[in-house]
């Protein structure tokens, strides 16, 4: 009798488990860009032979504020539920930042309120992790060193309208004071519904509960757009986003 007790408790987790599971909904999309992209210009790194080390028998590197895929579509969107998310959200988890070849990678991400961020630097000469926004931090990183920090507040999900253009106010700006064309950003979230586009600019967010939500796309250099959205149980809704110099 308890062995079969057991078995049915077992069960019954198991099919709610599932059960919440198979019942959220997914949103998945890409982030157009309309037009000619214009061709980065090309990083001086002159004053460390560290970083043009780097780069020997390379293509000289180049900013990466705005880049298009081949298919028409953007890298470093960072899409996000604005509005609509109920419940709180906590996590452990670590996120990894990179300082190589005198860059950031990623240049753009997302990380939870409370989560750890590990910044490691993987040249061989000095950098400065200098973190703006709510949760303001500076400290110099060394050569094969690593930084650790927990990431306690997170932004607004709101947005504000700043001389006639939308503005979001997760976003925190990551630079380094050494090497001034060193940048990133990173969302601080309440909750973990955000996603960022890659080299086939697409973007997908699950495990949404059924209800109306606001879905914010931000852009370091073309800013802020927004749409409104349903979703009910097991829907799988696409959602895109188009953006032009």
């Amino acid at each position: 009798m308890e062995t079969n007790l057991k078995l049915l408790t077992v069960a019954a987790l198991v099919y709610f488990s599932f059960a919440s599971i198979t019942s959220a909904a997914t949103i998945k999309g890409k982030v157009l860009f309309e037009g000619t992209a214009p061709k980065a210009k090309i990083i001086q790194m002159d004053q460390d032979k560290a970083c043009l080390e780097f780069y020997k028998g390379q293509d000289p590197p180049r900013f990466k504020s705005l880049v298009v895929n081949e298919n028409s579509t953007l890298q470093s969107v960072f899409v996000y539920i604005g509005k609509g998310v109920k419940g709180k959200f906590k996590s452990k988890n670590i996120v990894t930042l990179d300082q190589k070849g005198c860059a950031y990678t990623p240049r753009v991400f997302g990380m939870l309120a409370g989560e750890t961020l590990i910044v490691n630097n993987g040249d061989k000469t000095k950098h400065n992790f200098h973190l703006l926004g709510k949760n303001k931090y500076n400290r110099s990183a060394n050569p094969g060193k690593s930084i650790k920090r927990k990431i306690k507040k997170a932004g607004s999900l709101k947005i504000k309208k700043k001389k006639g253009k939308l503005k979001s106010k997760v976003m925190s700006k990551i630079k380094c004071d050494v090497h001034p064309w060193m940048v990133a950003y990173v969302g601080v979230m309440k909750h973990p519904f955000f996603s960022v586009t890659g080299e086939d600019g697409s973007f997908e967010i699950s495990d949404l509960p059924e209800g109306k939500y606001t879905l914010i796309a931000w852009h370091e250099k073309l800013g802020t757009q927004t749409q409104e959205f349903s979703v009910g149980k097991n829907d799988v809704k696409s959602i895109g986003f188009t953006y032009s110099k």
